[in-house]
């Protein structure tokens, strides 16, 4: 079975469970009457599968020394391990080699290995642009074209990016470097051809992919950075803009909301109070940092710092927002201090809750981009409807027993212990999930992308166009981030877009 290593946790994930979830769906046999019942897991038990394991460089650096300890330890199967070299000599400097293996090196391909292949990749006879290309790399093994085409990345380059009738003029490259330039311009007008049959029409067109891709190259290179993690794009551009966009969102909706349970001022002084809180909290405080990932529930993260701070900033803004409605009402201050006591009470039970399930991913945690950010958003839906309601069920009490206790109506409908549950909670549910969306990852990275689109530097939708560029293999992934497929494609796609941008591509 030939699997990719992306997506395995070697630290939390035996390998024959991962496998044999991968085997189940990755294999349709798998679903077959005759191979239920445990049957995969039997075979990889006793040792009847052969493992073809491709992408171990694909796996965050600091996790591979632990798979292949794994390996070595859980893996009872014919096995070959495929990798870039120095990756995989890094992880075996740090962990040892698998027990009883042979390493086997890609050799350079020889002038005469290219141009049998790539007689070999085209129909028979030869058209003549091909035939002229053949015969120069034999006649010349020493020259510019076959030293280019000593790796399998340039040779699959001129294979996929030359159509057999197109010639290809070796004459003018003065050297190496000249020939792989060429070859790697093409990258893209291949990726993104829609003239290739059976495969589907692309959404992004060929000139919106160079522009988008080396913007995004100059952006990593001006960081010195190979990795493109998609929540550290915001810092690309100003944040001032996202945090006013979110600011009179929620602002917007806890004035709606104060509006219509107690009238126009109290609706103008929550909208006012909300957006001024989540400003504070946005400028000051770590929230959407980095993504956050579904887990089990976690006790020992119950009661911590980042959790009662998080309730804090979140609390006190819903309480001001309900003091500050209760004493436009009642003119009277306790009622500014009840709010507050109600707000805090709230933010600080609902952000515990939602640190129960809370887990941070980086650049080493063994998941994909794509289910790193869908993460980042379940976890945004889900601490929102938890923590809402656990602290609005806290708040909704309170609330509805100082009615009790003033003996009149607060907000002008709540007049009681139980309808102060039940519409605190209703508009705490609407406001813990607004906060728990502005302070994501996934929506900072949303509002990034806006920025960048109005200058034209990337779609808005950043992260599935990233995701078709992986498709069409101009990306690859390691862990949870984007990489371009070589080193050198990313330097020339930046070199491209800022000799095209001019003077002014620094922005």
């Amino acid at each position: 079975m030939l699997l990719t290593l992306s997506g395995w946790d070697p630290l939390n994930q035996r390998l024959h469970d991962w496998l044999a979830t991968r085997l189940a769906t990755d294999y349709m046999f798998r679903k077959s009457e005759e191979h239920a019942g445990g049957v995969v897991s039997r075979l990889i038990g006793t040792g009847r599968v052969a493992a073809l394991l491709d992408g171990l460089d694909e796996i965050p650096e600091a996790v591979r020394p632990a798979a292949l300890r794994a390996l070595n330890e859980q893996a009872n199967f014919r096995l070959v391990l495929l990798s870039r070299v120095d990756e995989l000599v890094t992880a075996v400097a740090a962990e040892g080699p698998l027990s009883g293996s042979a390493g086997l090196e890609l050799l350079p391909v020889s002038a005469q290995d290219a141009a049998e292949y790539l007689t070999r990749c085209q129909a028979q006879p030869l058209p003549e642009a091909w035939r002229s290309l053949v015969r120069h790399i034999r006649m010349n093994p020493s020259g510019a074209v076959a030293e280019a085409l000593d790796t399998p990345l340039m040779l699959t380059l001129m294979r996929d990016t030359y159509r057999a009738d197109q010639r290809f003029d070796p004459e003018r490259f003065a050297d190496r470097a000249a020939v792989e330039d060429h070859l790697l311009d093409r990258v893209l007008p291949a990726a993104y051809n829609d003239d290739r049959p059976g495969q589907p029409r692309s959404r992004y067109s060929l000139g919106q992919a160079e522009r988008w891709l080396g913007a995004i190259a100059h952006q990593m290179n001006s960081e010195r950075s190979r990795d493109l993690a998609w929540w550290q794009v915001p810092r690309w551009r100003p944040a001032w803009p996202r945090t006013a966009v979110s600011c009179l969102l929620v602002g917007f909706l806890a004035g709606v909301a104060g509006f219509f349970w107690a009238g126009l001022r109290a609706g103008l002084g929550a909208g006012a109070v909300v957006s001024l809180s989540v400003t504070m909290s946005l400028t000051y405080g770590r929230a959407g940092d980095s993504p956050q990932l579904l887990g089990r529930l976690q006790w020992r993260d119950f009661v911590v710092r980042e959790n009662f701070l998080f309730g804090i900033a979140g609390g006190g803004a819903l309480g001001v927002a309900i003091g500050v409605a209760l004493l436009l009402i009642h003119d009277r201050f306790v009622m500014l201090f009840g709010g507050l006591v109600i707000g805090l009470l709230a933010g600080v039970v609902g952000g515990f809750v939602t640190g129960l399930s809370n887990r941070s991913a980086d650049n080493r945690t063994p998941i994909g981009p794509v289910s790193c950010w869908r993460q980042d958003r379940q976890y945004t839906l889900t601490a929102g409807i938890a923590g809402g309601l656990a602290g609005s069920l806290i708040g909704g009490s309170c609330l509805g027993l100082l009615a009790e206790l003033a003996n009149e109506r607060i907000f002008g409908v709540i007049d009681g212990f139980l309808s102060g549950i039940v519409l605190v909670t209703e508009g705490g549910l609407l406001l813990s999930l607004a906060l728990s969306l502005v302070g994501s990852a996934t929506w900072r990275t949303f509002l990034a992308s806006l920025q960048l689109r109005m200058r034209n530097e990337a779609p808005i939708r950043l992260v599935r166009f990233l995701s078709d560029a992986h498709e069409r293999h101009v990306l690859r992934t390691v862990g949870p981030v984007f990489q371009f497929r070589h080193a050198r494609l990313q330097d020339r796609l930046e070199e491209s877009f800022t000799t095209r941008s001019g003077p002014g591509a620094d922005g």
